[in-house]
């Protein structure tokens, strides 16, 4: 018996409809096998129908029957979704994952509110991040909140992949202020014109990341040069 069925293999490849269905199941408290054959039924488009001890496959109008093995090695192919740390996981709500064509202001104001989200676990102030990238809505699922989540993470794991300098720890012990940041970071690109810093906020934001980053780059090219003459 030969079964072909294409699904996504990573979170990277999930689309936003089926991050939303996927976090739904991780919010839901079903048990990991709940969850991995649940995965595999949506993901892959398919059902399964029980008749007394018997297992079929239900595709579209196609009915093959499967035996629990399979069943079980089908399903353990979405083990990702368990035990992977989530890369590149697309936005529930369709915007693109990277804001590509978000401007620095929103997406430092979202990225605030959501610093602020995952400390209170505000549902209003997640909706305050997300109308900032676009996104209006009042009332978010249980699956949207945490599908919101896990994305956000995920973009700013791969910021910080990208934009090394820029989100580098400095060890500092002191939280991280929104305020102070954002002072910094104009007194970094604003050349100490500080009515420029409305056209840096206006600005792409990974302009903006990158150009920091390469402020910072040069700087420590600097740095090393001058301990080169110490």
């Amino acid at each position: 018996m030969r079964i072909d069925l294409t699904a996504p293999m990573s979170w990277v490849d999930l689309t936003h409809e089926q991050m939303t269905f996927v976090c739904g199941l991780l919010s839901g408290g079903l048990a990991r096998e709940e969850v991995l054959v649940a995965a595999f039924c949506h993901l892959c488009g398919v059902k399964l129908q029980r008749n007394g001890d018997d297992y079929w496959l239900l595709n579209g109008k196609e009915r093959t029957p499967i035996g629990i093995l399979a069943i079980g090695d089908f399903s353990s192919r979405f083990s990702w979704i368990l035990d992977d740390e989530p890369v590149e996981p697309p936005c529930p709500f369709g915007i693109d994952r990277y804001l590509i064509d978000t401007t620095f202001e929103h997406y430092f104001r979202a990225d605030a509110l959501m610093l602020h989200y995952s400390q209170t676990n505000d549902v209003p102030t997640l909706c305050k991040a997300l109308k900032e990238l676009e996104v209006d809505i009042e009332e978010p699922t249980e699956a949207q909140v945490l599908a919101t989540q896990v994305w956000w993470n995920g973009f700013k794991r791969w910021l910080k992949e990208r934009y090394p300098l820029v989100f580098q720890d400095g060890g500092s012990t002191e939280p991280y202020n929104p305020v102070e940041a954002r002072r910094n970071i104009m007194l970094m690109l604003n050349d100490g014109k500080p009515q420029d810093n409305e056209r840096i906020e206006q600005s792409n934001m990974h302009d903006v990341l990158a150009a920091l980053q390469h402020k910072i780059e040069q700087a420590k090219e600097v740095e090393q040069q001058m301990k080169k003459y110490r």
